[in-house]
């Protein structure tokens, strides 16, 4: 299976359903009267996971499947989630960033990729990610479209601010990775990004473990990142997105509550 994504351009459509806009407003909104229990829990997560604790043993967090997932399951058991030292790398760049003062976008991401420890050299070529058997590889658009991409994304991202700012940085950093600005590392570059700008929205520093919130059911969510990425179907990876950033929540106003 192959998929070759067409350049983002200012036509392209991003659509999402009106019940998961106003879910990621109210979600907002909840985040941002309960910073200190949300940082402390995220703190204590991270702790967790960093000692091998799966996220499942800590956050109680159904999503809903997606249709193949268990003909995926069927033919591939088995599924390696990324390395747990992602979390490490990952948390330390966006803290960094986060302590650091603001940069355009361009020269943020080319800073944590730095911080990572990976090239934050901006590809001088087109690109394939080589993938699985439940997402297949992908071809990027060649490097001559990442300018105009990353415009239209500045252009949109200022818009998601004033209309759904949750919801936006969500959207950007699927966008960011189909971008695919670096030859390598995108995930984990724009991973960082999301909690940088995370943090910033709810006024405390947090790291969304995106590597192992995916773990919790790693199939759907790689198939539903590449149906946003490729097919630009957004509900499903929205509203995997959303329901582990609400688990997260749950869990930390519950501890609070102890």
């Amino acid at each position: 299976m192959m998929t070759q994504l067409e350049p983002i351009t200012e036509s392209t459509v991003i659509d999402v359903a009106q019940d998961l806009e106003a879910w990621a407003a109210s979600l907002l909104q909840r985040l941002r009267t309960t910073p200190d229990a949300f940082s402390i829990f995220n703190h204590l997560l991270i702790e967790k996971l960093q000692g091998g604790t799966p996220i499942s043993a800590l956050i109680e967090c159904h999503v809903p499947e997606h249709p193949l997932t268990e003909l995926v399951r069927a033919q591939r058991p088995s599924f390696s989630p990324h390395l747990r030292s992602d979390i490490t790398l990952e948390l330390e760049a966006s803290r960094l960033a986060f302590s650091a003062p603001r940069l355009e976008l361009r020269q943020q991401l080319c800073f944590i990729a730095a911080s990572i420890g990976v090239t934050s050299e901006i590809r001088a070529a087109g690109v394939m990610a080589i993938g699985s058997p439940d997402t297949g590889n992908v071809i990027f658009p060649a490097q001559a479209h990442i300018g105009p991409q990353m415009a239209v994304l500045e252009k949109w991202r200022s818009e998601w601010r004033e209309r759904n700012p949750l919801l936006g940085i969500i959207i950007s950093m699927i966008l960011l990775q189909r971008i695919h600005l670096f030859k390598d590392s995108n995930g984990r570059t724009t991973r960082s990004f999301f909690s940088l700008e995370f943090s910033e929205l709810i006024g405390r520093f947090s790291y969304i473990p995106w590597t192992l919130a995916a773990s919790i059911n790693p199939i759907c969510w790689h198939l539903r990142l590449r149906e946003a990425q490729g097919r630009g179907k957004w509900n499903g990876i929205v509203l995997h997105a959303l329901t582990v950033i609400e688990s997260m929540l749950t869990a930390a106003t519950t501890a609070e509550a102890k």
